[in-house]
């Protein structure tokens, strides 16, 4: 466990968020991001990133990510839980691409 020294910031999302770009769409599932085994992987892979996954009022699966090193964000949407993903990114780095790679 990390102590609280180390433990980061959490972004200030009305500082990342400051635009609603267009979407894209992902074939990436929920229950492939939900593995531990895969969240370690994509940590190494694409670095200085933090997110939260949780589920929507609807019940629909959700994620965000955020870039601590610069204001890039990304948000993910499934609208049924095995279908595809409705994307919005946005900053410097296309977050959500360099996941999407990093998972393949």
């Amino acid at each position: 466990m990390k102590a609280r020294a180390h433990r980061l910031t959490w972004p200030d999302h009305t500082a990342y968020v400051t635009t609603w770009p267009g979407t894209t769409g992902t074939t990436l599932r929920p229950d492939q991001l939900a593995d531990t085994d895969a969240l370690h992987a994509l940590s190494l892979a694409v670095p200085h990133v933090t997110h939260t996954l949780y589920t929507e009022d609807g019940g629909n699966p959700a994620g965000w990510w955020y870039s601590l090193t610069d204001h890039s964000w990304a948000s993910v949407r499934w609208p049924a839980p095995q279908g595809p993903g409705i994307v919005h990114q946005h900053g410097p780095r296309h977050l959500w691409d360099a996941i999407e790679s990093a998972y393949q």
